[in-house]
């Protein structure tokens, strides 16, 4: 509705007068004008008076949201709200209803009407947060934006980076190209990582976000510098106790992270980064960062430490160690173990730490995968025990990771703006000759990492182009 007065008309039963009054706070703080009419009418009006502004406000509000409760279903005038607008919906135009359910009033006990409506169940205190998020993006996937605020978007850009070894030189070449093509619009004095309000990443994709946010470097630099450390970073354990724990000694991944990073600490880097880790001790996800360093979230570390706790995969790189100030050990693993495709962490981290707090739709999101597997050419109900092993740990990671794309296809389709969301992955069975294992860091096969890193980079040079146009749009 293009002149509206309210984004929000809250319809409720007065027994529910405190969920309501919280529930307008949240929109508040969202940026959502609701009307409450217990606090936005006259309650000397007769009523008469009383049903007419009622209406009045029905119609130039954009939807409606029905706290459900027993109170509220005993109700004549959350009847009459809800039911005239249900009405107008029908009738073709229009409008849209979103039950909340509070108490002993879930979704399946609605009636047939506000059963055609996606219903939000705010009962289970355990799933709140989450179910609000819900109603949030049902708000913004139905009216956008909120009136009276943000008449110009002002985007807010997330670079996701997956992991992947040795393959994270595909990520590189593609990122090379976006680059260059800022380059054209912008000139050469700014970097890649000035585009981005935040960088995520897992595993090596986690190193790389560091890379990318280190000051005064370019990609090119980046890239160049991560194909000759890389050779160094694997250096195996020779000795058989020590190969039974870790294939790899950090030593060597250390050196040659150092070699890169200097003494610069996490805080010092120039762009928000977030880093996904496992803690083992208290056995929780850990999220390192930038702006999490700077702001007490977790103490500051040198960058090179956070990249190492960033690839010390089980079984390849002994845990990283990491002292508190008060003396506390943690043990940290990498995330990419719950989130290979860390796009989901880069949303939720940038609605949570930017400010103020953006919208789904006013968020460009670029990610990059490192290599679809291909498919398999044999039977599963022939698997042994040795051959279920590692699919216990690779299926839960593809899984999610598919999931998360197409989640956010979805998402950004259902707001209106797809060109927002651009995913860029490299199908090893197409476009490849072997499948490349993330440790194998033989010359031949950088090399042959950086074409395909380039074809891939010139298949979506369209893409690019246009997302570029993106990054740039507001300066």
């Amino acid at each position: 509705m293009a002149n509206r007065e309210y984004d929000v008309f809250i319809s409720y039963a007065s027994e529910n007068g405190d969920e309501a009054r919280w529930l307008r706070q949240i929109l508040k703080n969202e940026g959502w004008k609701s009307f409450l009419a217990d606090e936005d009418l006259n309650k000397n009006l007769g009523k008469a008076q009383w049903s007419k502004k009622i209406d009045e406000t029905l119609d130039r509000s954009g939807l409606v949201i029905v706290l459900v409760s027993p109170e509220s279903m005993k109700s004549r005038w959350v009847e009459y709200e809800w039911r005239s607008t249900h009405t107008d919906i029908l009738s073709g135009q229009p409008g849209l209803i979103i039950p909340c359910c509070l108490r002993k009033i879930g979704p399946d006990d609605l009636g047939r009407a506000l059963r055609r409506y996606q219903s939000i169940d705010l009962r289970d205190p355990g799933r709140k947060q989450h179910e609000v998020e819900r109603l949030l993006d049902l708000i913004e996937g139905y009216l956008k934006k909120p009136i009276g605020k943000r008449k110009e978007r002002n985007l807010r850009r997330i670079l996701s980076l997956e992991g992947g070894g040795s393959r994270i030189l595909i990520s590189c070449r593609v990122l090379a190209r976006l680059e260059e093509k800022l380059h054209k619009l912008k000139g050469q004095q700014l970097r890649l990582a000035d585009y981005f309000d935040i960088i995520v990443g897992t595993s090596a994709g986690g190193v790389l976000a560091c890379l990318l946010s280190l000051p005064d470097k370019s990609t090119a630099e980046i890239v160049k510098g991560f194909k000759t450390k890389l050779p160094d970073a694997f250096k195996k354990n020779h000795f058989p106790m020590r190969f039974l724990k870790n294939r790899y000694q950090s030593s060597g991944v250390r050196e040659a992270f150092s070699q890169i990073f200097g003494n610069v600490k996490l805080s010092e880097l120039t762009t928000a980064c977030l880093i996904p880790t496992y803690e083992l001790t208290q056995r929780r996800p850990m999220l390192l960062g930038q702006h999490r360093a700077k702001d007490g979230y977790h103490p500051d570390m040198p960058a090179v430490d956070a990249a190492l706790a960033s690839v010390s995969i089980p079984i390849l790189f002994e845990p990283y160690k990491l002292t508190l100030p008060e003396q506390e050990t943690l043990h940290l693993v990498d995330g990419c173990l719950f989130a290979r495709n860390p796009s989901n962490l880069a949303f939720e981290e940038a609605r949570s730490f930017l400010s103020p707090r953006p919208l789904a739709s006013e968020i460009c999101l670029l990610s990059l995968g490192n290599g679809q597997l291909p498919d398999r050419k044999y039977d599963p109900k022939q698997w042994f025990i040795w051959n279920w092993i590692p699919e216990i740990i690779q299926i839960p990671m593809d899984a999610t990771a598919d999931l998360v794309h197409e989640h956010f296809t979805k998402l950004y389709k259902s707001l209106g703006f797809p060109n927002q969301y651009l995913r860029i992955d490299a199908d090893l069975s197409i476009d490849a000759s072997r499948t490349f294992q993330f440790d194998d860091v033989k010359q031949d096969t950088l090399d042959e990492l950086d074409r395909l890193g380039n074809r891939l980079a010139s298949r979506f040079d369209r893409e690019l182009e246009a997302f570029a146009q993106l990054l740039v749009k507001d300066g």
